[in-house]
């Protein structure tokens, strides 16, 4: 049967045999500690509860507000980042079509090159025909004036 005194022996053999050779302490034998009631148990437990919970919770909220935080700079971030592909799609969006434009004005380069190069030659052409015509005058003219004399 356990009796008070069987139940110390008990924790003292208990403590010689195994808690001296890990390093425990014996509980005091003969204090005035009583155990508590279980309401007053569970009234020291939800104390610590709370407080642990109030505790977690001031944690979390320092960690939800810096992730806060950090989201919006990094969302700032990224709104500049699309701002600057916006940037970027309209300046691609330009090129194009300025390289278009410029094409187009290369052939019509092309083009005007090839009427100059067409005008050069009419114009050396006609100054040729000018040139003989110039020649051959002054023999036509005189050829008239010697049949009018004739």
């Amino acid at each position: 049967i356990l009796t008070r005194q069987r139940l110390i022996e008990q924790q003292t053999a208990f403590y010689e045999q195994v808690g001296k050779k890990y390093g425990l302490e014996r509980g005091l034998q003969g204090g005035s500690s009583k155990h508590l009631e279980i309401s007053e148990l569970k009234a020291c437990t939800a104390e610590a509860n709370a407080d642990t919970a109030y505790n977690i919770y001031k944690d979390l909220q320092e960690q939800a507000e810096a992730l806060q935080s950090d989201y919006e700079a990094k969302k700032a971030y990224v709104d500049d980042l699309d701002l600057e592909n916006a940037e970027i799609n309209d300046l691609n969006y330009q090129n194009i079509i300025l390289k278009n434009e410029n094409e187009k004005l290369k052939n019509e380069n092309f083009n005007l090159k090839e009427k100059l190069n067409w005008l050069i030659d009419k114009i050396k052409n006609l100054e040729l025909f000018q040139e003989f015509k110039r020649l051959f005058e002054p023999q036509k003219t005189k050829k008239k004036s010697r049949d009018r004399e004739r």
